[in-house]
C-alpha cells in the first residue's frame, strides 16, 4: 500500500499506471479516525473494484463554528495499518487544508445540493452538507473513481452525494453500505445504523455524531415494523438518488 500526500502525486499514479491498466478504481472518502465501520466499506470497495483508493482528510468546510475541528483525531499511522490489512492500495493523505483549499475556504467554490440536505442534521448544522457536497465533488474529479463507497448509516448524506453525482453528471457508481451494530463515534457515544431496534420498529443515524431517530418520526406515511421500514426507508433514499444500487454501513 502507498500513501501520497498531494493531488500531483495521486494523479500521476492513478493515470500513468493504473488507469493505463485498464484497472477500476474504488474510492472511499474519510476523515481518518478509523474504525471498522469505516474499514468493512473499504473491504466492499476491494470487492468492487481492482483498485481502492482511500482518502483521509479532516474538512474543515463541513465542521460548524461551535465543533471541535482542532481537536478530531489524527491518527494517520493507525489508519495505514488498518487499511493495509484491510487490502486498500492506495491512500490519499493531504498534509493541510491548502493542498485542498489552496485559495482557502473563503474563495472556495461551493456545491450546494437542494431539497435532500434539508432539514434534519442540515437544520441542526447550518453549512454542514455544503461542506460535505464540495469535498466529495472534489475528490470525485481528483480520483476519478469507478465506484465511491459510503454508509447507509450516515443515510441523509448519502442522499446528497447521490443526487450530486446524478445532478452534475459524474461517472461514478454510489454505493450504499449496510452495517448494523454499534461503534463509537468520534465523541466516544455510540451510534447505531438501520437496523431492528427492541421495540420493534428500525432505528437510523442521520449524521455523524448525531442521535438515532426511529424512522417513523421521520415520514408521516412511514410503516412501523423493521421489514417494512427498511423497504421504506429505501424508498425514500432512491427517490432522492434516481438510483438502486444499495448493498448491505464517513466522510
Amino acid at each position: 500500500m502507498r500513501t501520497v500526500h498531494s493531488l500531483k502525486e495521486l494523479r500521476t499514479i492513478l493515470r500513468g499506471g493504473y488507469r493505463q491498466q485498464g484497472k477500476t478504481i474504488g474510492l472511499v472518502p474519510t476523515m481518518g479516525n478509523l474504525h471498522e465501520g469505516h474499514i468493512s466499506l473499504v473491504r466492499k470497495a476491494a470487492e468492487a473494484s481492482d483498485i481502492v483508493v482511500t482518502s483521509i482528510f479532516v474538512n474543515p468546510m463541513q465542521f460548524g463554528a461551535n465543533e471541535d475541528l482542532d481537536t478530531y483525531p489524527r491518527t494517520l499511522v493507525e489508519d495505514q495499518e488498518k487499511l493495509a490489512a484491510a487490502g486498500n492500495t492506495l491512500v490519499f493523505a493531504p498534509p493541510g487544508v491548502e493542498e485542498i483549499y489552496p485559495e482557502g475556504l473563503a474563495n472556495q467554490t461551493k456545491v450546494v445540493v437542494p431539497e435532500v440536505s434539508e432539514g434534519h442534521c442540515g437544520a441542526s448544522r447550518p453549512g454542514h452538507f455544503e461542506g460535505v457536497a464540495t469535498v466529495v465533488t472534489m475528490l470525485f474529479n481528483m480520483v476519478q473513481p469507478d465506484i465511491a463507497v459510503f454508509g447507509e448509516k450516515d443515510f441523509q448524506q448519502l442522499a446528497v452525494i447521490r443526487k450530486l453525482a446524478r445532478d452534475l453528471m459524474i461517472p461514478v457508481e454510489v454505493i450504499g453500505a449496510r452495517r448494523c451494530g454499534k461503534t463509537m463515534a468520534w465523541r466516544k457515544a455510540p451510534v447505531t445504523a438501520i437496523c431492528p431496534s427492541r421495540s420493534g420498529g428500525a432505528s437510523l443515524r442521520w449524521c455523524s455524531g448525531h442521535s438515532v431517530i426511529p424512522l417513523t418520526s421521520w415520514h408521516r406515511d412511514a410503516p412501523t415494523t423493521a421489514s417494512s421500514s427498511r423497504r421504506h426507508a429505501m424508498h425514500c433514499l432512491r427517490q432522492g438518488s434516481g438510483r438502486t444500487t444499495s448493498t448491505s454501513s464517513t466522510a
